[in-house]
Parts: C-alpha cells; sequence; structure tokens
C-alpha cells in the first residue's frame, strides 16, 4: 500500500481515536516507513484533510473540593 496525503481514509487507520500517530509497535512498520506515515499525516493535517486532535472539546469541570494532602 502506498502512503498518500491526498487519502486521508487509510491514513486514519495508523492513528488512534484521539488524532495521535501510532507508534511503531503498534503499526508493524519499519523505521523509514514510520518516518513516511508521519510525514505523510503531518502534511494532510496542514491542508486541513485529517484533524490534530478529536474527542470531546469540553474541559472537565473542577469539582472546588477540599485538596488532599
Amino acid at each position: 500500500m502506498e502512503l498518500d496525503y491526498k487519502r486521508p481514509d487509510e491514513l486514519k487507520q495508523f492513528m488512534n481515536r484521539l488524532g495521535k500517530i501510532l507508534p511503531r509497535r503498534a503499526t508493524r512498520l519499519c523505521a523509514k516507513h514510520q518516518r513516511h506515515l508521519a510525514r505523510e499525516i503531518n502534511r494532510a493535517r496542514k491542508l486541513a484533510l485529517l484533524p490534530y486532535t478529536t474527542g470531546p472539546t469540553l474541559m472537565p469541570m473542577h469539582t472546588g473540593g477540599r485538596r488532599r494532602r
């Protein structure tokens, strides 16, 4: 399979649900191809074909309780 920034659907399989690039041990790619993958994902991100992050947009609310020591 040829990795290309123009095909974001294929690049998504190498990203987790939060939008991070998976490590080599998960993608099973050699170092050269992992660098190529990262380069293509970053190109797609810069062109807004892939998001930088995904997931919840709201921060969890602080409960305001006492701090424990």
